[in-house]
């Protein structure tokens, strides 16, 4: 919160043309709140318990550029902030970015573990919003998610044999994955086990990635309740993703929005995007 507030006082006095995140999560997180609260005049605190008092547009435009692959936040209506150990969200339409720019090639620097974590959090996305029958989750995300996850497991297979992400081919696709569960999970939003991992990384600094599987999460939860040994009902999860829980329309993840061009051969992708309401 504290970086929120040093980015949000200096945009309310000089009235930028635009905000450019550039970075991981975080900084892409903080860009958000400067877009979306630089004309507000309320503390920024104020906004994540009453998101409802935040016009419904915005006039300075936001671009956000990742740096890791992963982490998701260049696609989603919502920014993750932390007061001490608690996380909050400033979650509102007007956080989305209105033009992205996701290179593979900015990521080559990253450090192996902190890439491994990113491509794993990606992968987690995919996961939980392929699972999600929450009210928010459609039939249009769950099939991006599975697409999400069919992009993503060849080249995490790949970069596990490698132990490590130095082929440009390989980033290619991982941001390709990671973009489409970006899109996921912004309309199906994170289930249990990811949200278990918040508290985790807040207070133990372990990497935020995985959070818990999900066999275990209902293995403690039933041991909690006094019903260790219990069987669940398995069902085919195939099923459950062909059914139709919601109606609603979301924003999707469509070919007008992410425009793919090549160069150097087929060893680094480009992707741009403009994000619609």
């Amino acid at each position: 919160m504290e970086r929120v507030r040093e980015a949000v006082a200096p945009a309310r006095e000089f009235s930028p043309d635009a905000v450019v995140g550039i970075g991981g999560g975080s900084a892409m997180d903080v860009a958000k709140c400067v877009a979306v609260l630089v004309g507000c005049t309320g503390a920024p605190a104020e906004y994540l318990s009453e998101p409802g008092s935040i016009p419904d547009s915005r006039t300075t435009p936001l671009t956000q550029v990742p740096t890791i692959t992963g982490s998701g936040s260049e696609l989603t209506s919502f920014a993750a902030i932390y007061v001490g150990h608690h996380k909050h969200l400033l979650d509102h339409p007007s956080a989305r970015a209105d033009h992205f720019l996701i290179d593979p090639d900015l990521a080559a620097t990253v450090p192996v573990p902190t890439a491994a974590a990113s491509a794993l959090d990606a992968l987690a996305q995919a996961v939980e919003s392929a699972w999600a029958v929450a009210v928010a989750a459609t039939a249009e995300s769950r099939d991006t998610a599975i697409r999400a996850l069919e992009t993503l497991l060849p080249p995490l297979d790949v970069a596990t044999g490698r132990g490590d992400f130095a082929d440009p081919g390989l980033r290619a696709e991982l941001a390709r994955g990671a973009a489409l569960a970006d899109a996921a999970i912004n309309t199906s939003r994170t289930t249990a086990a990811h949200a278990l991992s918040y508290a985790l990384t807040a207070r133990h600094g372990i990497a935020h990635s995985t959070g818990v599987p999900l066999e275990e999460l209902i293995d403690r939860l039933l041991r909690m309740h006094g019903l260790a040994g219990y069987c669940m009902p398995r069902r085919d999860w195939q099923e459950d993703l062909a059914c139709s829980r919601a109606s609603n329309n979301p924003r999707l993840l469509s070919p007008d929005d992410v425009l793919t061009r090549t160069s150097r051969g087929s060893a680094r992708a480009v992707m741009v995007g403009t994000t619609r309401s």
